[in-house]
């Protein structure tokens, strides 16, 4: 449909250009031949031509006027343009020139980065040796800290043994005869450690149920220190009086504890201690909760 419109347009334009043109002509034709008779129609024509002249000269000035105002006007926008060209290439060329500068003090800090990198890398080798030195001389010291009490133990067996022969002196009636108040049993448990006290525990209530156990067994349940402590701290226990051990084919027999150790609520105290520490981490308070837990569960009737 627009097509055919456009076609329709473009015809009546044409019709328009020579009818127009046929009118033009007809009228040309027709002054030509009212005017020619007339005696100074030379004359007429003559100053007709020259104002026509004039005319076209002055709107030619006009427009030469205006042309040069406009392209005064374009110079200007030109000169501006470049002035802010040149602005430009000038901006253009600081920026260039600071990023050259950043780049070069990027690649001095990349050096210098490098280098510190270097030497942390050097210092933590250097720690960690320094640590698996510590870790060796730890497991040293921990192996001969473990094996500290076993010897007590021995040590205080051999002075038993020898004091027997001692005449007018009763070693087991000096130690059962010591009275054990409250106060004392929570200094005792106070002061020792996490460790000992589930094996304090422990050795009460295998006492209250009569029932022998094996060191192993209870050192796998309290995993966070070794059987030759378990054994030394209990061997302490029964020299001073706590309770009595006696042993069997390399099993425990806990007998005759003290009243104030039997009532006392040594995991209360282990809690209590637990909460208010800062000496331990989240995940060491948390293993030591759990062998509560397995403590609770083996002795649960």
């Amino acid at each position: 449909m627009d097509s055919l419109e456009n076609v329709k347009c473009e015809k009546l334009i044409l019709h328009f250009k020579y009818v127009a043109l046929i009118l033009f002509l007809m009228f040309i034709f027709a002054a030509t031949g009212a005017w020619t008779d007339r005696v100074n129609f030379t004359e007429y024509l003559t100053n007709a031509a020259t104002m026509i002249s004039i005319v076209l000269g002055l709107v030619a000035i006009f427009y030469s006027f205006v042309s040069n105002t406009s392209l005064n006007q374009s110079l200007g926008n030109i000169s501006n343009v470049s002035s802010g060209i040149e602005k430009s290439n000038q901006l253009v060329n600081q920026y260039v020139a600071q990023a050259e500068h950043l780049n070069k003090a990027n690649l001095q800090n990349s050096g210098q980065l490098d280098a510190i990198s270097i030497n942390i890398k050097e210092n933590l080798e250097a720690l960690t040796n320094v640590l698996h030195e510590i870790n060796d001389k730890s497991s040293q010291l921990e192996i001969t800290v473990a094996t500290i009490p076993d010897r007590f133990e021995k040590l205080e067996t051999v002075v038993y043994e020898r004091t027997k022969d001692l005449k007018g002196l009763d070693v087991s009636t000096s130690k059962s005869s010591i009275n054990w108040s409250v106060d004392d049993i929570k200094l005792y448990i106070d002061q020792s450690t996490l460790s000992a006290n589930l094996a304090i525990y422990a050795c009460v209530e295998y006492s209250k149920r009569g029932i022998k156990f094996n060191i192993s067994e209870l050192a796998e349940i309290i995993d966070t220190t070794s059987a030759s402590y378990i054994r030394g701290y209990i061997g302490a226990s029964h020299a001073v009086g706590l309770f009595k051990r006696v042993i069997e084919e390399g099993e425990y027999l806990i007998t005759d504890v003290k009243p104030a150790l039997r009532d006392y609520d040594i995991l209360g105290s282990v809690e209590a201690y637990l909460t208010r520490t800062k000496a331990l981490n989240t995940q060491q308070k948390r293993e030591f909760r759990e062998i509560v837990a397995k403590l609770k569960e083996k002795f649960t009737d």
